[in-house]
């Protein structure tokens, strides 16, 4: 005879199915700043080769993706806060891609 599941297996159970979601959730949104600063960085070095001042539109540009940046960083700290949250509430439910929190 088997064991029925408790409670707490089946809130264990969906918090390990939340956090499978949250992990392509947390890849892409710090690739996708990763992006947004490397080409603000790739906008600097070009006008500093070129020794230029940065345009009104380049400067536009540059000005909306840190802007993009910062939202990006601030909704990958917000996942991250509910990662390590569900992690104190289920120690036992692990992270297969815990490199994605770093």
């Amino acid at each position: 005879m088997t064991p029925e599941p408790t409670a707490n297996d089946q809130k264990r159970s969906q918090a390990r199915g939340f956090l499978g979601q949250l992990e392509p959730e947390i890849e892409a949104l710090a690739q996708c700043v990763d992006r947004a600063e490397a080409l603000m960085q790739r906008i600097q070095r070009t006008h500093e080769l070129r020794a230029e001042r940065l345009s009104a539109e380049t400067a536009a540009l540059r000005g909306g993706l840190y802007t993009e940046a910062a939202a990006l960083r601030r909704e990958l700290y917000q996942v991250r806060r509910l990662v390590e949250a569900i992690a104190f509430r289920f120690p036992t439910v692990i992270l297969r891609n815990v490199s994605a929190l770093d």
